[in-house]
């Protein structure tokens, strides 16, 4: 890995994360100057990702069989339309690409909209998709008087922050989406293009990234101690934001709220996954 080249790094604890957004790289920058490489919080939690529940009957259903089922689809789709066969068995994974974009693209567009409406000036609206979500956000949060107070914010931590430091060995990092302040409370946010599906994931995921933000924050002199001090004063909430990447059309609702259950979900996922990369080399 070239540690010299990467997109976004932020710091707490005297430790440096490091990303590199091309191959959705982590790192860790130790005191010291040493450096290793970190699991995201999505690909930790691909221990969980057999465990999900139907949206419309609550039935327990398997992910892997769900994901097959769609990856099929997408190829099938593309052999329909007249692909080769080397083209369309990569059709999934340019439709995966294109939903981490989608987010990407609406998270920019609202930001040049909030820009122009702070400086009075009115913004003008294109006609894609992107477009469409990011108008309805926009508008939502100008109705709901929502202030944008980051996106796209970069957050770690070790898996036993509460050991001493030198015991701080295995860490999770990942990036969410948006931290806003509304209707007087302060709100993690993170969007999702996929539908139908309820997982535990997303609990896990959202309340993980909290856990990373606040971990960060009893430092006082993080990347994020002046811009977000109003998380000195206020609790985070949680929110998940669905995007429809078809018709533009979004709906935003609130996770689990039983706090305690998350964070024992995360922390034993935690220890599962630390405990089952020391069988690595029995794959590899």
């Amino acid at each position: 890995m070239n540690e010299n080249y990467y997109d976004k790094s932020v710091c707490a604890h005297g430790f440096t994360l490091k990303y590199r957004d091309k191959d959705h790289k982590y790192w860790i920058e130790s005191p010291s100057g040493d450096s290793w490489p970190v699991y995201g919080c999505t690909t930790m939690l691909k221990v969980l990702s057999s465990i999900q529940f139907d949206k419309k009957t609550g039935a327990a259903t398997s992910k892997s069989d769900t994901l097959m089922n769609w990856a099929v689809s997408e190829v099938k789709k593309a052999l329909l339309a007249g692909q080769d066969i080397e083209t369309a068995t990569k059709a999934h994974t340019k439709k995966s690409d294109f939903s981490k974009n989608f987010g990407h693209k609406v998270h920019s567009i609202i930001e040049l909209a909030s820009h122009a409406h702070n400086e009075g000036h009115k913004y003008s609206w294109g006609e894609s998709p992107e477009d469409t979500v990011a108008k309805r956000i926009f508008d939502n949060d100008l109705k709901t008087n929502t202030k944008v107070l980051a996106q796209e914010l970069l957050v770690f931590m070790p898996s036993n922050p509460d050991a001493p430091k030198e015991e701080w060995k295995d860490w999770i990092a990942g990036t969410f989406d948006r931290l806003v302040l509304r209707d007087g409370k302060v709100e993690l946010q993170d969007h999702k293009t996929s539908s139908g599906v309820y997982d535990l994931n997303y609990f896990v995921q959202l309340r993980g990234y909290q856990e990373m933000l606040e971990w960060m924050m009893k430092d006082k002199n993080n990347t994020y101690a002046n811009t977000l001090d109003v998380l000195y004063h206020q609790p985070i909430e949680v929110r998940r934001i669905n995007l429809s990447t078809k018709t533009g059309f979004f709906t935003d609702e609130w996770l689990s709220t039983n706090h305690d259950d998350d964070s024992e979900m995360l922390k034993a996922t935690k220890t599962i996954f630390n405990i089952s990369k020391k069988y690595r080399h029995l794959f590899w």
